[in-house]
């Protein structure tokens, strides 16, 4: 009996027509977008926090205590209309934020701004450079050309549900390894066609 993830996902793929070659998958404009914005986003959150924990929080806590003093100073002229409103205010203004809290946001925003770069450098490495299928050999990043003849088997457990097979290759001069294909990562429709061609090609 067969391996069922040796198979491709869907049954007619050798039925349609392959598209030709060369094919080109790049990064992915959703996958990059979506991620680029998420780094903006966390920059952002990492900005807000050292804003808070050396401006913000401090600037606000010098603003209690002006405000008490001269809430106390109406107090003791007997100024209650002015004692009143400087209380109000105070209300407005909150606690006094602790060190700890200082701490707290100071710790956060020198966490959340290299933690984007690192971030933004993975998704880079992760979608860098592109497939190429031409002559029926696969080109990939991190990889050797892979001839689809070359091709030992797919995995295809994960292509129905999640867009990603893997190939595992083993090469003329006895190079082996895996190379993931994921229509998410890369253009979706590009990486079909490549994953097309490489069933095709071990259905032979």
């Amino acid at each position: 009996m067969s391996d069922p993830t040796q198979t491709p996902a869907d049954p007619n793929t050798d039925a349609a027509p392959l598209a030709p070659q060369p094919i080109v998958a790049r990064a992915g404009s959703y996958y990059r977008n979506m991620r680029y914005l998420m780094t903006l986003v966390t920059l952002g959150m990492g900005a807000w926090f050292l804003y808070d924990g050396f401006i913000g929080y401090p600037g606000v806590n010098q603003k209690i205590v002006t405000t008490t003093e001269q809430r106390d100073a109406a107090l003791a002229a007997g100024n209650a209309d002015e004692a009143a409103k400087l209380s109000k205010e105070l209300t407005d203004l909150g606690k006094i934020h602790s060190d700890t809290d200082l701490l707290v946001q100071r710790v956060l925003g020198f966490g959340l701004i290299p933690s984007a770069f690192v971030f933004l450098g993975f998704i880079l490495h992760r979608s860098r450079g592109q497939y190429r299928l031409e002559n029926d050999t696969l080109h990939a990043p991190g990889h050797p050309p892979v001839a689809l003849d070359h091709v030992i088997s797919i995995d295809n457990r994960l292509w129905e549900r999640k867009g990603i097979a893997t190939l595992e290759y083993k090469n003329a001069d006895g190079t082996t390894g895996q190379l993931k294909l994921d229509d998410f990562i890369y253009d979706r429709n590009p990486i079909d066609q490549i994953h097309a061609h490489v069933v095709a090609s071990l259905k032979k």
